[in-house]
C-alpha cells in the first residue's frame, strides 16, 4: 500500500492499536520501520516526506524483505 495520508493518521488506521514499532531495517538502502500489525501479522513501513509505504501481512519477515526490495 502506498497513501499520500500523513503516518500519524494512517497507521492506527491499517496497524490498528496493535501497531507498535519494533525498529528499524535497511532494505534496498531505504531505512523502513518494522511494525507488529494485526494479530498474527507484522509490516514494514517506508516513511518518506511524500508518501508512506505499508508492505503487511502474515508472511515472514524475510517475505516482507523480499517484497519491500522489489518495489521502487
Amino acid at each position: 500500500m502506498q497513501s499520500d495520508v500523513p503516518a500519524e493518521t494512517l497507521l492506527p488506521q491499517e496497524l490498528t492499536a496493535d501497531g507498535q514499532p519494533q525498529g528499524v531495517i535497511e532494505i534496498g538502502g531505504r531505512t523502513w520501520q518494522r511494525y507488529t500489525a494485526r494479530p498474527g501479522e507484522r509490516a514494514l513501513v517506508l516513511l518518506e516526506p511524500e508518501r508512506t509505504v505499508m508492505v503487511v501481512g502474515s508472511a515472514t519477515e524475510a517475505e516482507l524483505r523480499d517484497l519491500a526490495d522489489a518495489l521502487e
